[in-house]
């Protein structure tokens, strides 16, 4: 089996050009305050022509963190997810840590 999967690349992958960054962090903050959950820090930690990549650290339940996720998906359904820590903090819910980016196609 093959690495490079044409399949997987459609479906994840769009083509042509990468929305702006700062698209990216509106619909994070957007989907954030929508939802409930606590945004503490967030950073480029990656931005190629290919792909452009998120660092966040925020807080919140995981009710809270769960209803986020449906959240950006719904308000861009070409972010993925690339990294993710939940570190249970007893009285306030969970820090998540998380990479939130895209990535476009690149023909082999």
């Amino acid at each position: 089996m093959s690495l490079y999967d044409p399949s997987l690349l459609k479906r994840f992958y769009f083509p042509g050009k990468l929305p702006p960054v700062l698209s990216l962090v509106q619909s994070v903050e957007t989907a954030a305050r929508d939802t409930g959950l606590i945004l503490s820090q967030s950073k480029v930690s990656q931005q190629t022509p290919t792909e452009t990549w998120l660092q966040v650290k925020a807080y919140g339940t995981i009710n809270v963190w769960f209803a986020f996720l449906k959240e950006i998906r719904h308000i861009d359904s070409h972010v993925l997810m690339r990294t993710l820590t939940l570190d249970y903090d007893g009285k306030n819910g969970y820090q998540v840590y998380f990479e939130i980016g895209h990535r476009v196609e690149v023909s082999p």
